[in-house]
């Protein structure tokens, strides 16, 4: 009896593990021919630059708008006067250049110009022109650096706004360019990030518009979900999925919310 009750025990515990071998087969076999979710990469684009010395750039400075880092190795210029010698004009209008070298004793600089974005979606708007002239003003209004990649030089986040005024109304709209600096120069993320109209009439008084989102880097890129008061329109700002983007293989990669 007791070699009889041994076998059955042994019989069992082999059937036991058939069956999770199978279950496991099952399973694997079903995650195969399920369709993986392709990952989230953003695009990048080569920006246009050029080598200057401090002596042809601060030759007018007072002239121009800038903000510096604290390390004053990155500097940005708002894009006034761009159509000087030194700095040309992109696309027949003037755009806002970001200034990088190496080391604060280094008397070069590399002039990028930056990207800047256009509306997401024309159903309500034209395209977003950026212009420096007039009742529109462009400015830098924030600069912050941070080694995504843990490789060579930090990654810099250049925040642009700009200002159009009227006689009744007044819109502003912010933009974040994300470059790499480390080679040529390349542009890891160019996006519309917020718009404000704020209008008055004698009817409702002032009354305000708005669509808002955050992108701050940390050891990561941090991008919140969309705020806006627009309901039924279509989002005017760069489509971008919420979440962590961590940098991989000079590409900026979702990660994760």
């Amino acid at each position: 009896m007791r070699y009889i009750s041994c076998l059955m025990n042994t019989e069992f515990a082999m059937a036991r593990r058939l069956l999770l071998l199978l279950i496991c087969f099952c399973v694997r076999s079903v995650q195969a021919q399920q369709p993986q979710k392709a990952a989230v990469v953003l695009p990048v684009q080569l920006l246009r630059f050029q080598r200057l010395t401090s002596r042809e750039i601060w030759a007018d400075a007072h002239e121009r708008n800038n903000v510096q880092t604290s390390d004053r190795r990155f500097v940005g210029f708002s894009g006034e006067r761009m159509d000087s010698t030194a700095f040309g004009k992109v696309y027949g209008r003037a755009t806002p250049v970001l200034l990088y070298r190496t080391t604060r004793a280094d008397s070069v600089w590399t002039a990028i110009n930056l990207v800047l974005p256009d509306y997401a979606s024309h159903e309500v708007r034209g395209p977003l022109q950026w212009e420096n002239e007039g009742y529109r003003k462009i400015d830098i209004f924030r600069i912050d650096t941070v080694n995504l990649d843990h490789r060579g030089e930090a990654e810099v986040l250049v925040g642009v706004v700009m200002d159009c005024c009227g006689n009744t109304s007044h819109t502003e709209h912010f933009a974040v360019n994300i470059i790499d600096v480390n080679g040529a120069p390349k542009s890891l993320l160019s996006a519309l990030i917020e718009t404000r109209d704020v209008g008055y009439s004698s009817d409702s008084g002032f009354t305000t518009q708005y669509e808002m989102r955050n992108i701050k880097m940390t050891s990561e890129l941090l991008v919140s979900r969309i705020k806006t008061n627009r309901y039924g329109q279509k989002s005017l700002l760069t489509l971008l999925k919420s979440g962590r983007y961590c940098y991989r293989d000079g590409h900026l990669v979702w990660v994760g919310k």
